[in-house]
């Protein structure tokens, strides 16, 4: 029982960009179309991103590389690309969305869990990018959760949400107790020592 999965986004800028103002479809060379000729809603009347707003890439995890430690997984990614579904009692993986900017458009990460039997991890990174689970110069956050106390891997791991950094390439042992490669930096105040539960819809934003 070793799963462990998580998402990120990094902080990348993208652009959009139209041909036929006004028309909602966005082609080059116009930087924008929202299906109006109006200025002030962030897309001028000429198809140009206005001071202070921003246009990035829509949210698609088609387009995330998946990222493995130690053994296989088995990721599916629905047709919309809203949603990803591990459906494997693997060890570590993770789905890492480049390119998307969750600071210019909300991100709401929802984590579920089907299963009765399992008591492992969930949980996503921030600051991680493609290949890094073979970067020896990795460096980012790991957000996880446990659900029961447990020992695997020749470690222990404890129930309850965790912040940890990660740097370098860590193994399943360190991964899994928080350790080496993987500093452990904080606990949640409510949560700290908290399992999920079965069946439960999680929310990060």
């Amino acid at each position: 029982m070793r799963t462990l999965a998580f998402l990120f986004a990094l902080l990348l800028p993208a652009t959009a960009v139209a041909q036929v103002c006004g028309n909602s479809v966005v082609e080059s060379p116009e930087d924008c179309d929202d299906g109006d000729l109006d200025d002030g809603d962030g897309c001028s009347a000429l198809c140009e991103v206005e001071d202070a707003f921003y246009c990035n890439d829509p949210f698609n995890l088609q387009e995330a590389s998946i990222e493995v430690w130690g053994g296989g997984h088995s990721w599916s990614i629905a047709a919309d690309g809203l949603t990803a579904t591990q459906q494997t009692n693997t060890e570590a993986s993770a789905l890492v969305l480049d390119n998307f900017d969750p600071t210019f458009v909300p991100a709401l990460f929802t984590a579920h869990v089907d299963s009765y039997s399992d008591d492992d991890f969930i949980g996503f990174a921030v600051g991680m990018q493609p290949g890094d689970d073979s970067n020896s110069g990795a460096d980012f956050l790991l957000i996880d959760w446990k659900q029961g106390d447990q020992t695997a891997f020749s470690s222990f791991a404890a129930k309850g949400l965790a912040v940890s950094r990660v740097t370098g390439v860590p193994n399943n042992t360190q991964l899994w107790g928080h350790l080496g490669n993987v500093q452990e930096l904080a606990r949640g105040a409510t949560l700290g020592n908290v399992g999920w539960s079965d069946w439960t819809d999680y929310d990060f934003e």
